[in-house]
Formats: C-alpha cells, sequence, structure tokens
C-alpha cells in the first residue's frame, strides 16, 4: 500500500512546476484552467487535489480491509514501503506466500473488488445489507416474490379442494331432499329437478303439489263428465240402508269400473 507513493508524487510535480520559468495559461471566460504552480493560489488548488485523492485513497484501503480510518493512517506505513512480515504485522496483508500459493487460492476464491477481502462465511443478511445494499435488496424482492408465489399456488389448491368438497356435501343434500319430497306418481318430475342444479328441495316440493292438484283436479272432471253421460239407476225400493263405509266401497268399485281410478 503506497498511500505516500501517491501523495509525494504530486507534490514533487507541483515542486517542479514551481522552479520551471512561469507560463502563461490560455483560459476559457469563466473557466479555472490548469492551476499555475508558481503561484500560491496555484500551489494550494493542487495541494487540496492532492490532499482529495489521497482521502479516497485511505478510506478505500480501510474499507476493503475491513479496519477503521485512523487505523490505516496510523499502522498502515505513513507513506512508507511495509514487506514479507513487517506488512503482515500492520494487517497490510492476510498471509504471506508464494506466487504459486496466490494462484492456487485465486482458483477457489472470489476474486475482484470488495469479495477479495472477506471470507464467505462471514457474508450474513446483515452484511449484504450494509455493504451492498443494492444486491440484498433484490434477494429480498425475489424471496418475498418466491413466497407469495409459493402462497398463492398452495391457497389456490387448497381453495380448489375446499370448494370441491363443499360443493358436492350441497350436492348430495339437494338431491336427498328433492328425493324425500317425492310421491308415486311424480317420478319423472323428481328426475329432471335432480338433474337440475338450479332447482331446490322446495321447488320440488311444490311442483310435486301443483302436480298433485292438478291431476286430482282432472281425475274429478272426468267422473263428473262420466256420471252425467251415464246417470245413476234410478233409487232401489230396497229398503235396506247401506252402513258409511259399505257405501264408499261402492262408490269405489263404480269409479274403477269407469276408469277414473286404478
Amino acid at each position: 500500500m503506497r498511500l505516500g507513493t501517491t501523495i509525494a508524487l504530486g507534490l514533487l510535480a507541483a515542486t517542479a512546476a514551481a522552479q520551471a520559468p512561469a507560463r502563461q495559461f490560455e483560459r476559457c471566460s469563466g473557466c479555472h484552467g490548469m492551476p499555475d504552480p508558481a503561484s500560491e493560489d496555484g500551489r494550494a488548488q493542487i495541494q487540496t487535489t492532492v490532499d482529495d485523492m489521497a482521502q479516497v485513497f485511505v478510506e478505500s484501503v480501510a474499507r476493503n480491509r475491513g479496519v477503521p480510518v485512523a487505523q490505516v493512517l496510523r499502522d498502515f506505513g505513513q507513506g512508507d514501503v511495509l514487506v514479507g512480515q513487517r506488512a503482515l504485522d500492520a494487517g497490510l496483508v492476510d498471509e504471506l506466500g508464494t506466487l504459486d500459493d496466490l494462484i492456487s487460492a485465486a482458483e477457489v476464491q472470489p476474486t475482484g473488488g470488495l469479495m477479495a477481502s472477506i471470507e464467505i462465511a462471514k457474508i450474513t443478511a446483515q452484511w449484504l445489507a450494509e455493504n451492498v445494499p443494492g444486491i440484498a435488496a433484490e434477494i429480498r424482492s425475489a424471496a418475498e416474490k418466491s413466497g407469495r408465489d409459493a402462497g398463492y399456488a398452495d391457497g389456490h389448491k387448497t381453495g380448489k379442494e375446499e370448494g370441491v368438497k363443499v360443493g358436492a356435501e350441497k350436492e348430495r343434500a339437494r338431491i336427498l331432499g328433492i328425493e324425500a319430497n317425492a310421491l308415486p306418481g311424480h317420478e319423472d318430475l323428481v328426475a329432471k329437478a335432480k338433474a337440475d342444479p338450479t332447482q331446490t328441495p322446495e321447488s320440488t316440493a311444490v311442483a310435486i303439489l301443483q302436480a298433485e292438484k292438478a291431476a286430482q283436479a282432472a281425475a274429478l272432471a272426468g267422473l263428473k263428465h262420466h256420471e252425467k253421460k251415464n246417470p245413476a239407476p234410478a233409487p232401489s225400493t230396497n229398503t235396506t240402508t247401506l252402513s258409511d263405509d259399505d257405501e264408499a266401497k261402492a262408490m269405489v268399485d263404480r269409479a274403477r269400473k269407469m276408469g277414473v281410478v286404478a
């Protein structure tokens, strides 16, 4: 790490320029132009640039080595060159080795930028959020989307299964209700109601009652019409009086003979 070299080069350039003959610089209107090292203002401008570059350099070293800026300024040579064990002791390097060792390590270690100075085991969610917030945000967004997609798929599957189950139970109850309201002679009406999902046990019961009333009304009308065409015989001179039960049976027999009832 040659912090001192960077600063020294800038100062040497300023010193050499200060010793050279003064020159006239052409500048655009309103532009600062190149600083004049022969003047106090020019040398101050050059020094400010060198100081800014030094600060960027020190902060980069501190960030990539994972140490405070104060430690870089205090322990990392202060512009000197540290070799071998001295560099290791100061924290400038991670370990000592040969070129072959470095090449072998590079084949299995991440290289370049920030990743070259950290251990994979130390990469946590907090570390990512603090050092590479953009990547951390992308990972978090992808994880949230994956979670939403998985939750939607599971919810859709569960909801569909529950819906099929509930629907089957309701359909079974509907059919059983229709069958419970069935009456003899209305089998076709019941079959149609069971096949029509819009028909309920209540609506089917109403339809059966209406059909039953219509059938009874038709039977009564037919009986009256038949009696008109076939008047009852004259009253018998037989004074025998039938009981109510016998009279009812006699009426049913007459109706059967006329084909009104089965």
